[in-house]
């Protein structure tokens, strides 16, 4: 897809192509019209890729109009009416770096301790586990996915069959590609562009697919079917939030710490082995 940017490449000629043979780097699909843009990036990716020509003076109802040829020539050699000879714009994608950050500490300890601890844990375990269990599960464990290689140089062409699209310039890896596409309802399928220089900015582009077969050519990109068996482990079972219903068994070793709180409603059955002495009046 093209890069989120305004590109330039200089006219050469109207009506004008490279021929089949040596002189072509590749050609899109009929039927499946390209912008200006697009094109450009497409021969952008293609390393032997100088030039293109592209059908943008034709009827949009003809099977040519759009297509993308990719040339390995930087002048035509070959007439073709409707098209229109371009030498490829490859500045378009690529932003300049920000500022270097700090590379050194400070030379000393911050006056006050910070508000939050330090984002590494601390070198040795605690001697002992935690009292309470954690509140909820951990994350499940970093495993291997494998989704299903369908084909080379293919994706979804947007509108209804495309779910979502990565940003240029910010690649992904293939798990990070497929973990997109399983959280997204609508994805069954996805394309990344693994076959690319890294300079290209197209390069780790993910595109996620409501469809599980591809329908456009992009050179440099693999399309797959989605791995869905790498996720998240079941949790563990909740500790027991209330007490037991019943009784204990057996009575407890030692008796309760306080008396009861109201005396017995009678007097006992039976008096007291001793009198209680007599009470202290003054006379």
């Amino acid at each position: 897809d093209s890069p989120v940017c305004s590109v330039s490449p200089g006219f050469v000629a109207s009506n004008q192509k490279c021929s089949s043979g040596a002189e072509r780097a590749f050609r899109s699909q009929n039927g499946d019209p390209m912008s200006l843009e697009e094109c450009n990036a497409m021969c952008v990716a293609d390393s032997a890729c100088v030039a293109f020509s592209l059908g943008e003076n034709l009827d949009p109802s003809n099977t040519l109009y759009g297509v993308c040829i990719g040339c390995t020539m930087a002048t035509p050699d070959s007439g073709q009416t409707g098209f229109n000879f371009y030498t490829v714009d490859e500045t378009c994608g690529t932003e300049p770096p920000t500022a270097s950050p700090t590379t050194s500490p400070t030379s000393g300890p911050s006056a006050s301790p910070t508000s939050s601890p330090t984002a590494s844990p601390t070198a040795s375990p605690t001697a002992h586990p935690t009292a309470s269990p954690t509140a909820s599960p951990t994350d499940s464990p970093v495993c291997s996915v494998s989704p299903g290689f369908v084909a080379s140089n293919q994706k979804c062409s947007s509108g209804a069959e495309r779910a979502f699209r990565s940003q240029n310039g910010d690649p992904m890896s293939l798990e990070e590609c497929n973990a997109m596409c399983v959280a997204d309802s609508a994805c069954v399928a996805f394309s990344l562009g693994e076959n690319l220089d890294p300079s290209n900015t197209l390069y780790g582009v993910c595109i996620g697919c409501t469809m599980a077969t591809p329908d456009s050519g992009q050179t440099g990109f693999n399309f797959y079917t989605v791995d869905e068996t790498c996720g998240t482990e079941p949790p563990t079972a909740s500790p027991t939030t209330s007490p037991t219903s019943g009784p204990s068994a057996s009575p407890t070793s030692s008796p309760t710490a306080s008396p009861t709180a109201s005396p017995t409603a009678h007097p006992t059955a039976s008096p007291t082995a001793s009198p209680t002495d007599s009470p202290v009046c003054s006379v």
